[in-house]
C-alpha cells in the first residue's frame, strides 16, 4: 500500500469548505449548485442575500462567504453536505488509490461531477493537491 493510500484509509478528516484553498470555491459552487438552487438559497435568511440579484451576484456572494468560517459557510457547508451525502458514503468506503481512480470514472462516464467534486475537495489536503495533477 502506498503512503497516500495509508493516508486515505487512516483518515475520517474532511475539510469544511473555508477550510479548502479559495481559488476552488468558484468551482465548487459553480459546479455543485444549480442556478435553482443558488435562487433557494438566496431566499434563505441566514445568507442575507437579496433574492432579485442576478445569478452571478448569488454566486459571486457565496463564493466569498465559502472563505471564512461563519455561519453562512456552515450552512452552505452542510447544505452540499446533505445534498452529495450518498456521494460522499461511496467516497469514504474506497481505500486505495486505485479504487478512488476507478470510482472517479465511474462518475465522470455517467456525468456524476458534482457529487465527485464536493467530496474530493472536502477530502484530506493530499487528496486536494493530487488533483492538480489529474489530466
Amino acid at each position: 500500500m502506498n503512503p497516500r493510500s495509508a493516508s486515505i484509509s487512516s483518515s475520517g478528516f474532511r475539510k469544511r469548505i473555508w477550510d479548502i484553498y479559495n481559488g476552488y470555491h468558484c468551482a465548487i459552487i459553480g459546479t455543485c449548485l444549480r442556478r435553482s438552487e443558488l435562487r433557494k438559497i438566496a431566499g434563505k435568511r441566514i445568507f442575507g442575500l437579496d433574492a432579485n440579484s442576478s445569478d452571478y451576484q448569488i454566486h459571486s456572494a457565496l463564493v466569498s462567504l465559502a472563505d471564512y468560517n461563519c455561519p453562512q459557510a456552515k450552512a452552505l457547508h452542510t447544505l452540499l453536505d446533505s445534498k452529495f451525502q450518498a456521494s460522499i458514503n461511496r467516497y469514504r468506503r474506497v481505500k486505495t488509490d486505485e479504487a478512488i481512480e476507478a470510482l472517479w470514472e465511474m462518475d465522470c462516464s455517467r456525468g456524476a461531477i458534482a457529487g465527485q467534486s464536493w467530496e474530493t475537495m472536502t477530502w484530506i489536503k493530499q487528496i486536494t493537491r493530487d488533483i492538480k495533477q489529474l489530466p
